[in-house]
């Protein structure tokens, strides 16, 4: 086993500490899940071999076949996958009044990279511990919290539809849905939650963050457009199971995304709503300007 040691929030006291890291996303479940999706994603070639020199490993580095980068690289993905495993383990004393569905030091944010891992590797033990935390992400949506998207519900959302279809699935989007549907119906204040830092205006509102999850369950269920519930995508069927009636998380959706939009200038949007308001369709992407040719510049000046 391994542990990642830094500086970390201390939830029990409210500070700041150089300690093991938490299994959130930005503790040890996010270098597991960076290490894996390296040692997955990276190309086995030479200029991997000469990573590995500069970390002292001169034979892998002289192996041209490629098959000593293979091994580095499958070395780093094992000790990814041992990290994620570990995280899993870890959240079994999860305790919600510490935090909710946290996506930072909670339990979503573990689901979510256990779950980003297993589809990268097609590793079976990963996507079951990613099962597995259903019921802790499930008691974090219930505790509440309203900081902001990636700590309220709206974030369990977003890291249960990483999970592989499933009739405990289909429970926990409803459940999730119902809290979600109570947040809508009392949601209070210009953006919906408290902007208190510097860093948390730039992630986005919790009504955005709201409006992002309803529009990817939305998704999800088959549902091409808001107030669409004709669809016809015969792989949503599990997904689809979530509710009652597909009308309930349209309604919802709609809701959502008018409490947000009653709320905002889309002209001034912080920086994490307007990347929201591009997914959803609401603002068009920016425009990239058009790069200049140097080199046919430069030929054309030595031509003349």
């Amino acid at each position: 086993r391994r542990a990642w040691l830094g500086v970390d929030l201390d939830p029990s006291r409210n500070r700041w500490r150089h300690q093991r890291l938490s299994p959130g996303l930005l503790g040890e479940a996010g270098i597991g899940l960076a290490l894996v999706a390296s040692g997955v994603l990276l190309p086995t070639s030479d200029n991997n071999s000469a990573f590995a020199t500069d970390a002292g490993d001169a034979n892998t580095a002289h192996d041209h076949s490629g098959a000593g980068s293979r091994g580095w690289l499958a070395e780093v993905t094992q000790i990814g996958r041992t990290t994620l495993l570990t995280c899993a383990e870890r959240m079994a004393d999860f305790r919600p009044e510490w935090s909710s569905a946290d996506a930072f030091a909670g339990p979503a944010g573990t689901m979510y990279a256990l779950a980003k891992a297993a589809a990268l590797s097609d590793d079976e033990e990963l996507r079951t511990a990613a099962h597995d935390l259903l019921p802790a992400v499930l008691a974090a949506a219930r505790a509440g919290s309203h900081r902001d998207l990636l700590d309220s519900r709206a974030g369990a959302v977003l890291a249960l539809l990483h999970l592989e279809p499933s009739p405990q699935l289909d429970h926990a989007l409803a459940e999730v849905c119902a809290l979600l549907a109570a947040d809508l119906a009392h949601a209070r204040g210009p953006q919906g939650d408290p902007s208190d830092s510097w860093w948390l205006a730039q992630m986005p509102s919790l009504r955005a963050g709201r409006a992002l999850a309803l529009h990817r369950l939305c998704a999800r269920l088959g549902l091409a457009e808001l107030g669409d519930c004709n669809a016809s995508d015969n792989s949503a069927t599990h997904a689809r199971a979530a509710v009652n009636d597909l009308a309930v998380v349209t309604d919802l959706a709609n809701t959502a995304l008018a409490q947000w939009l009653d709320a905002v200038d889309l002209a001034q949007l912080r920086p994490g709503d307007a990347c929201v308001a591009i997914e959803i369709g609401v603002i068009p992407p920016p425009t990239m300007p058009a790069r200049r040719g140097k080199t046919s510049a430069r030929s054309s000046s030595r031509k003349a």
